[in-house]
């Protein structure tokens, strides 16, 4: 079975993508093993974050590591995306390769 990082890509406490990743979660459970990431525990990407702070980021980068495929599941906000998602994204391609080659799906609800 396939595992699969599904990331809510918004820090808003209710999320149509947060509903969505559920779904997704509950429909494909015979096919993959969904497990949803909320990027709101990631601190504010920045190069001075001491290592101190940056746990939860390590922890991200080994789930990403150990996922099949990613999904990113985000709402559009003014023609983009949440500043939490990019930091997230950002956390993920400083210094890593963690993201290079692996299978990467967006989705959104409108």
């Amino acid at each position: 079975m396939k595992k699969i990082l599904a990331f809510v890509g918004t820090n808003a406490d209710f999320s149509y993508n947060r509903l969505l990743l559920r779904f997704m979660k509950k429909h494909f459970k015979q096919m993959a093993d969904i497990e949803l990431y909320e990027v709101s525990k990631l601190p504010p990407f920045s190069v001075d974050t001491p290592l101190a702070e940056q746990t939860e980021v390590w922890k991200l980068k080994q789930k990403v590591k150990a996922a099949d495929g990613l999904v990113f599941s985000t709402p559009e906000y003014d023609h983009g995306i949440p500043a939490v998602l990019k930091s997230a994204v950002e956390w993920l391609s400083y210094h890593t390769t963690v993201l290079k080659q692996k299978p990467t799906m967006v989705v959104g609800v409108a």
